[in-house]
């Protein structure tokens, strides 16, 4: 996996994040909510491909974006 400097590191995490936001006003980390959760990730992806990320870093980094997401909205709506 090719180094990223910090700056496009930030930039891109900025994005990411944005992206996600436009989708938390619904349960997206519910069982039955795949479709959902699956619109989140293509955002994801798409923010990604933007930026010229592909092939396995592309798997890799959005797999590790939405476990992060997952993990840090888990408890989302209960605790909004």
């Amino acid at each position: 996996m090719a180094a990223f400097n910090n700056q496009f590191l930030a930039e891109l995490i900025h994005k990411v994040v944005k992206e996600l936001k436009k989708n938390l006003s619904q349960d997206w980390t519910s069982e039955h909510r795949k479709s959902i959760y699956a619109k989140m990730s293509m955002s994801v992806k798409r923010v990604l491909m933007q930026e010229g990320i592909k092939g396995e870093q592309l798997k890799f980094i959005t797999n590790a974006i939405m476990d992060e997401a997952e993990e840090q909205y888990k408890d989302w709506p209960h605790e909004a």
